[in-house]
């Protein structure tokens, strides 16, 4: 069942029009296609669009385009670092991940005063 609706999202994303789609949903749609693909198994094929995916949220997060772009970033590291890990990139993924960790420990960790 979630290869097919693995299939239907990649087979949406592919019809999007790219160049017509604000950032945002742009960074979503290339996410959403780059994950559609590492579920149905076709892990190379994974790699550009969750690659691309990261760089529009970095770009993004550059220019503070949503709320909390820290997890949009660290979702697509993720993504990009599990991929990674299932090409058998150790490397690779353990950086992204330790970033994202990096990322989000800092963003969430709590304030001096809330520590008393």
């Amino acid at each position: 069942q979630c290869l097919n609706h693995s299939a239907d999202a990649l087979a949406a994303c592919a019809a999007l029009p790219a160049a017509e789609m604000p950032l945002r949903e742009l960074r979503v749609a290339t996410n959403l296609q780059g994950v559609a693909l590492h579920l149905l198994g076709r892990y190379d094929d994974a790699v550009p669009a969750l690659q691309k995916a990261l760089e529009l949220a970095e770009g993004a997060a550059t220019l503070g385009f949503a709320h909390d772009q820290l997890v949009c970033v660290a979702g697509a590291l993720n993504d990009v670092g599990i991929n990674a890990l299932t090409l058998g990139d150790h490397r690779r993924a353990a950086d992204c991940i330790k970033r994202a960790d990096y990322m989000l420990s800092r963003a969430y960790r709590p304030s001096d005063p809330a520590r008393g």
